[in-house]
């Protein structure tokens, strides 16, 4: 079961880098968004052990961009948690979140709509 949290201001949430260092500026201002409107900022060792961390109470929620093999998996252990999952970026249409893991959000269902938006709007 996921944390209860339902305040952003109030949430821990995990992020990584990437591995392509032409996104890095990217990545880096999402985490000064992040350190403005959220409790704290976590990075462990991978985003499939973050991921499963929002199932495990560790973390509110996760945002990097992922493939989909990445995280498919730990994906369903945080839905089975009672955590939501989306994307942060373009409409995708039709594109189930399974099969296009850019800019995805992991959090628990009280932070998900509010990180959400601080994300997209971004």
């Amino acid at each position: 079961m996921v944390n209860r949290t339902n305040l952003l201001s109030e949430a821990v949430v995990g992020t990584g880098f990437p591995h392509d260092k032409s996104h890095l500026k990217t990545a880096l201002s999402r985490v000064n968004l992040l350190a403005t409107h959220c409790r704290d900022i976590r990075r462990f060792a991978a985003p499939t052990l973050d991921i499963c961390y929002v199932a495990s109470r560790m973390l509110d929620a996760h945002t990097e961009s992922l493939f989909p093999w990445d995280v498919a998996a730990a994906g369903l252990v945080a839905r089975e948690a009672g955590a939501r999952i989306g994307h942060a970026g373009r409409d995708l249409g039709s594109i189930p979140v399974e099969l296009y893991w850019e800019e995805i959000v992991c959090a628990t269902p009280g932070v998900f709509e509010d990180l959400h938006a601080l994300l997209q709007n971004n």
